[in-house]
């Protein structure tokens, strides 16, 4: 008996192979949920990675961050170094938030932004309590710890507001 040598793939069949694949690719995509999230990834993934090009650092941040980190980054600009901030409680904080942990709300996320600054949630036990020197009005939250009458408007929803000298915890 003859011994054949094995035949050698065409050209042919290796292209016909690749529309195969690519054909039960686009299937999947087409009539599977996972198929379906896998495409809008990879399709959001490239609009983001082309937009994003000329992006700033900053602005980079500010779309991976959530809504209170301009608040942190208003926060470190404009108190002295050696401030104590009295901060909204971390539960009124994540209830106005929605969904995840807002960065305002959690104390040690708080403190990596602001540092040298130490913050001190409402309520919270904490050890510089006493030593408060800023207020942080947000949401509306804080108006009623200032020692003037200020009504909520919009125009003080938000505000940095010197803590009287000597006071201690409101709590």
């Amino acid at each position: 008996m003859a011994k054949h040598a094995p035949k050698k793939p065409t050209p042919r069949g290796g292209a016909l192979c690749s529309i195969v694949l690519l054909a039960l690719l686009l299937l999947f995509c087409l009539t599977t949920e996972w198929g379906r999230t896998y495409a809008k990834f990879a399709t959001r993934s490239w609009e983001t990675w082309h937009k994003g090009r000329g992006l700033t650092a900053d602005q980079k941040r500010l779309s991976l961050y959530d809504a209170t980190y301009p608040l942190l980054l208003y926060l470190r600009e404009y108190t002295p170094s050696e401030a104590v901030i009295l901060l909204p409680p971390r539960q009124f904080v994540m209830d106005r938030s929605g969904g995840s942990v807002p960065l305002l709300a959690s104390p040690s996320s708080t403190y990596n932004f602001i540092y040298p600054r130490v913050p001190v949630h409402f309520g919270d036990d904490s050890p510089m309590k006493d030593c408060i020197t800023h207020l942080l009005v947000w949401e509306h939250w804080g108006l009623e710890l200032l020692e003037s009458d200020v009504a909520a408007t919009p125009q003080n929803r938000i505000g940095l507001h010197a803590w009287p000298e000597g006071k201690g915890a409101p709590w």
